[in-house]
């Protein structure tokens, strides 16, 4: 599972229904695709509250989404092979570019 998948996975366990999901897989992260997928399935917002989507970036452009919880983040993370959870940290918040909400 990607970090992408999870956010998919999550949004399946809850019944929430969503459009489009070909942007999450493409081989190098494509900034304009990943947000277009996001800003069709949910809305962006300011101000992350616990359950809402983290979008960050390593390097300059966004490639990779979070679980936010409040204090931690929930993410498929390529450096542990698995999914895991992080204190949401200084470092984890200087990636953060955007966030979205899953809201029906």
């Amino acid at each position: 599972m990607d970090c992408v998948g999870l956010v998919i996975a999550v949004a399946n366990d809850i019944g929430y229904p969503m459009t489009n999901v070909n942007y999450a897989y493409e081989q190098i992260p494509n900034p304009d695709v990943l947000y277009h997928g996001l800003d069709a399935n949910f809305k962006r917002v300011v101000h992350p509250e616990p359950g809402d989507i983290l979008v960050m970036r390593f390097d300059e452009e966004p490639q990779h989404t979070a679980i936010y919880t409040g204090s931690t983040i929930i993410h498929a993370y390529e450096k542990a092979g698995r999914v895991v959870e992080h204190r949401y940290s200084n470092a984890w918040r200087a990636r953060t570019m955007r966030a979205y909400r899953y809201e029906c």
